[in-house]
This record gives C-alpha cells, sequence and structure tokens, in this order.
C-alpha cells in the first residue's frame, strides 16, 4: 500500500490514488511508542489498545477504498485485467 502511488488506472487515464501514508505513519508512531513500554503493565495495555485503533484505522480506510474504487469500476459492466510481468 505505501509503496504504490497509483492503485489502479482506467483505459480513459483517470487515476486512483492511494491516500494512507498519514494513517500509516501514526500507526507506525504508535508501534514505537507500544515497543518502549515494559511488558505487561498497564501503560504497554493502554499503548497496545491504542495501536490496535490505529491497525483498525487502516484497515477501514483500505477496505473502504477498495469498495469504492471497484464499485465505480463495476458501474461500466466490463472489467478487464492486465498483467504486468
Amino acid at each position: 500500500d505505501v509503496g504504490v502511488a497509483v492503485f489502479a488506472y482506467t483505459s480513459d487515464n483517470k487515476q486512483y490514488k492511494v491516500d494512507l501514508l498519514p494513517k500509516i505513519e501514526k500507526q507506525i508512531k504508535a508501534q514505537k511508542v507500544f515497543s518502549r513500554k515494559k511488558r505487561n503493565s498497564k501503560n504497554s495495555k493502554k499503548a497496545k489498545s491504542k495501536l490496535n485503533k490505529k491497525y483498525k484505522k487502516v484497515t477501514n480506510k483500505r477496505q473502504d477504498f477498495i469498495h469504492k474504487v471497484t464499485h465505480e469500476l463495476s458501474k461500466n459492466k466490463m472489467v478487464a485485467v492486465e498483467d504486468l510481468k
């Protein structure tokens, strides 16, 4: 997700760009905070809870984006996939 600049191109050169980088950066920061906490302490449990919320937000945003793009593309009644080997 992070390395892909454009998710999809259509035949009329319309681009679908992924905008997950801000959410993923917050997730990485929460991971660093969690990794610095002492195991099984109350603060580590709070940090883990915050980290899990960040993972869930990224997952939800990714699934929502894919659903919106595929819904818009399926309105055309025909979808072809090209293998880029």
